[in-house]
């Protein structure tokens, strides 16, 4: 469920080849070990509770054998969470940031190499939601906003919209204060990936995510096209 812009959405040939099969040698401008951080919002908003989404990506060097990663503090002096991560690298968090702080992602490989990553500066301003695409009928959204503040004592009306390939749908809804739940119907969603957007009613992008909506794509079958490639 990383985030990213429906432009980037795109199809890959996977090949598969025998075990005598000699592949060129990557070279050394192979990108170092890294971490991608993807905050379920695709923003970090200070004084909510954040879901974030990680993966490490090892070179050469490092290796996948890690089983931990760290959520300190900038300056490395506190210890936040020890978080457990996938096998293949993924890993999940929940953060409330505080206002003005920011905090860092540490992971030890196992020849001993630190590979660092800084979280997003946490924003004053949006939601932090999260997204169920789960249920059989209905995609479920629940957005958390902050309490501070007169307008978030009441009501708040949002624009919520799903856009792909050039088409959007625009939905209306009224969030309560603090924590509210939003039942999208998966036969109004686009079929396959869709790209959420919430607005506020000056048109301020208060989050955004990607999600899948398997919803009319049964009768699609997924194939693997072999060829036989000759010597």
């Amino acid at each position: 469920m990383k985030n990213f812009d429906t432009d980037a959405m795109f199809l890959r040939d996977v090949y598969v080849v025998d075990e005598n099969f000699q592949t060129r040698g990557q070279t050394s401008s192979m990108s170092p070990a890294h971490i991608e951080i993807n905050p379920e919002s695709n923003f970090l908003v200070a004084g909510l509770r954040n879901s974030i989404g990680f993966i490490f990506i090892p070179d050469q060097e490092t290796g996948m054998q890690v089983r931990t990663c760290q959520l300190t503090d900038m300056n490395d002096n506190v210890l936040i969470q020890e978080i457990d991560i996938s096998p293949q690298g993924y890993g999940r968090f929940l953060l409330t940031p505080n206002f003005g702080e920011q905090y860092q992602l540490k992971i030890e490989t196992e020849n001993g190499s630190i590979v660092r990553q800084n979280l997003p500066k946490p924003k004053d301003q949006g939601f932090a939601i999260s997204v169920n695409a789960l249920h059989s009928e209905h995609i479920a959204v629940e957005v958390r906003r902050r309490h501070d503040g007169l307008s978030a004592n009441s009501k708040m009306t949002i624009d919520l919209a799903l856009h792909r390939d050039g088409r959007i749908k625009l939905m209306e809804f009224d969030l309560e204060p603090g924590v509210s739940n939003i039942f999208i119907p998966k036969k109004e969603a686009f079929s396959g990936l869709n790209k959420m957007s919430i607005f506020d009613a000056d048109q301020n992008l208060l989050a955004e995510r990607i999600f899948f909506n398997e919803l009319g794509m049964e009768q699609v079958a997924s194939q693997a096209v072999i060829t036989l490639k000759s010597n």
